[in-house]
């Protein structure tokens, strides 16, 4: 996972200035990528969706693994569970396409199974 941008629900707005945190809210941004979002450059932004309403993936991205290679315009399945202490979020299945040169598959529109 590279990055993710959620929508459909509200901001929150940084402490020290009053604004808002720029997308994508989940970024690994470490070089070679790692896989979480706890380096010194990479995005951890809070996101605040209210009780009932379902989670909404406006975009995601993955880089492939060097090596593997899938070719440009592809269409691949792509399907997710997250997780938050005890609650269990499903992300059904989703077409994406192999679109952005260097192997990077991107999704946008997921909406998850259960609100919240």
């Amino acid at each position: 996972m590279y990055s993710v941008t959620f929508g459909d629900g509200f901001d929150i707005l940084r402490d020290k200035d009053g604004l808002k945190y720029d997308p994508p809210q989940w970024l690994d941004n470490s070089t070679p990528l790692d896989g979480d979002n706890g380096g010194k450059n990479d995005h951890n932004y809070p996101y605040l969706y209210c009780a009932g309403k379902k989670l909404n993936i406006i975009e995601a991205k993955w880089k492939l693994l060097p090596g593997f290679h899938i070719p440009k315009g592809t269409i691949v399945k792509v399907k997710g569970i997250i997780s938050f202490g005890s609650k269990i979020i499903n992300l059904s299945e989703t077409d994406a396409e192999v679109d952005l040169i260097g192997g990077w598959i991107k999704i946008g529109g997921a909406v998850a199974s259960d609100p919240f």
